[in-house]
């Protein structure tokens, strides 16, 4: 029996303690705002997805010399393909015939990173040149998105701040230092472009000479925050 009620002891003070202490926070005198900041980026990584196939010339070319050709006009604008260019998917298509012969054509998929608008000109034009059009932007982003986030949410809070003492001075009061802090952070969404080459059969010989004119739009970071601060 001593023990249970040592027990019941412990908890009740426990709770006493936890409720003092949010009752004490709740009775301090403070204003609460919301900071905001938005900050735009340009994307410096840019992903293009495309596609060789066999199909495309009717067999009369292999998939090696259609990928030599890629290769060979990448690198010819100064491209690392090393490093820049990654295959995402190798795979087969058959056609069958009455006498049940087969017909195999091969197809691969790439993905190419460049880091400006100019770039991606320049890799559309070159796809289409040597007769490539399946090509499109899969996605946009920064490498270094994560920092830029981060001077975002620092502004947010010095917007808070600037806020706060505002509205404090409109009372003939000050704040203090902040005592609360909550980052209202939305889940981030790549940017995104569906930007498409055109199709190789429409290619207007009177525009080939003409680069194809791409901008792309920043990317925007949203941050807000909620700050209490003290109230003098």
């Amino acid at each position: 029996m001593k023990k249970l009620l040592t027990a019941l002891v412990v908890i009740i003070m426990s709770v006493s303690t936890g409720y003092s202490q949010e009752k004490n926070f709740i009775d301090q005198n403070y204003i609460s705002v919301n900071g905001y900041n938005q900050m735009k980026v340009m994307p410096n990584r840019i992903y293009i997805n495309f596609t060789i196939d066999e199909n495309d010339t009717k067999g009369r070319t292999s998939l090696a010399d259609l990928e030599k050709r890629m290769i060979s006009a990448l690198q010819g604008l100064g491209i690392d393909v090393a490093t820049q260019l990654t295959v995402k998917d190798l795979s087969s298509s058959y056609k069958k015939y009455v006498l049940k012969r087969q017909d195999v054509k091969q197809s691969k998929e790439y993905e190419l990173v460049v880091y400006d608008a100019k770039n991606v000109a320049d890799v559309f034009t070159a796809m289409e040149s040597i007769g490539l059009a399946n090509a499109g932007i899969s996605r946009a982003e920064h490498s270094d998105i994560l920092n830029y986030k981060l001077e975002s949410k620092v502004q947010a809070v010095q917007n808070a701040r600037e806020k706060a003492q505002a509205l404090a001075q409109a009372l003939g009061q000050d704040i203090g230092k902040a005592i609360y802090i909550l980052d209202n952070e939305r889940m981030y969404t790549p940017y995104t472009n569906t930007v498409m080459l055109r199709s190789t059969a429409s290619f207007d010989m009177a525009v080939e000479d003409s680069m194809p004119q791409i901008e792309f739009q920043d990317i925007t970071l949203d941050s807000n925050v909620t700050v209490y601060f003290e109230l003098k």
